[in-house]
Order: C-alpha cells, then sequence, then structure tokens
C-alpha cells in the first residue's frame, strides 16, 4: 500500500485484527502511527502501513510481575468517624 494513504479510526478498526480499545491503547501510548490533521482532539487518521506492523507484533504486552509494598499507603485526609469513635472509647478505657 501507498504511504500517503490513510484510514480513519473506523476503516483501520474493519481491517485490522484488534479491538477498538486496544487501538485507542496504542495511539494513546504512540505505539502506532498516527495523524491528526485538525490538531488535539480531532479526527485520527492511521497510515495503512500500520496495519501490516499491528499483524506482525503482537499489540498487548505481557504485563511484569507487580510486587505490592509490604505496608498499606496512608491517605491524606480526615480519617473515618467509625474509626475515630473506637479511638475514643479507647481513651475513655484507659482513664478509669
Amino acid at each position: 500500500m501507498d504511504s500517503s494513504t490513510y484510514l480513519t479510526f473506523d476503516e483501520f478498526l474493519e481491517r485490522a485484527p484488534l479491538s477498538a480499545s486496544t487501538l485507542r491503547r496504542l495511539i494513546k501510548n504512540h505505539r502506532i502511527p498516527f495523524v491528526q490533521p485538525g490538531g488535539r482532539n480531532s479526527k485520527v487518521l492511521i497510515p495503512a502501513d500500520a496495519l501490516e506492523q499491528t499483524r506482525s507484533s503482537p499489540a498487548v504486552e505481557t504485563p511484569s510481575i507487580v510486587v505490592s509494598s509490604p505496608k498499606p499507603i496512608r491517605l491524606s485526609g480526615r480519617r473515618p468517624k467509625w474509626t475515630q469513635q473506637t479511638n475514643i472509647r479507647r481513651k475513655d478505657k484507659d482513664a478509669k
């Protein structure tokens, strides 16, 4: 195909073995070439040559193992009332 040939988002989806959400993610992460002639928030045009790229390489990377932190993250802000109530009762018991 000619490199000057562009497909719209829907046309590309019809020809590519991808879902709409996968294609949006690839565009968002700049993993597939695209052009927006009207600027940001305008129609997305994808070169027809990108079809070969989607067929030859896997679209989704396998996630690496994520190790969670051993300590829970404390969020800022006020504590819920139910935790405040138990702390008040504990203080009253300690005072007696």
